[in-house]
């Protein structure tokens, strides 16, 4: 059976916060926005070959794209961009289904 995409959200919401899934993530975010909650949402991963490339929504205002190094545990951001919810909107060509995610985390980040 299929998850859906609130599942998926929820899920990995909890795997960021209270597991040990990408704790190098969660850690750079804390350290950049000190007073953020944890109302956060993966909103897409991408796996390179020497970095992985996270898009977060955080307290559902905010979109943070954080490029991370797989380099022994480097833990070190690559880069680290934050914009709002319009600016990434706008800035990119989001299709149905990444659309469709971002509404449900949008929804999500209410409660």
């Amino acid at each position: 059976m299929k998850k859906s995409i609130v599942e998926e959200l929820k899920e990995a919401q909890s795997k960021l916060l209270w597991g040990n899934k990408n704790p190098e993530l969660l850690k750079i975010i804390r350290e950049r926005i000190p007073n953020c909650s944890d109302n956060i949402f993966i909103l897409n991963w991408i796996p390179e070959q020497a970095e992985d490339i996270f898009t977060v929504l955080l307290d559902g205002s905010e979109v943070i794209e954080v490029e991370l190094s797989r380099l022994s545990g480097c833990g070190d951001a690559i880069n680290f961009d934050v914009m709002s919810v319009h600016e990434y909107v706008q800035s990119r060509s989001l299709s149905k289904s990444s659309r469709q995610k971002l509404d449900a985390a949008l929804e999500l980040s209410k409660y």
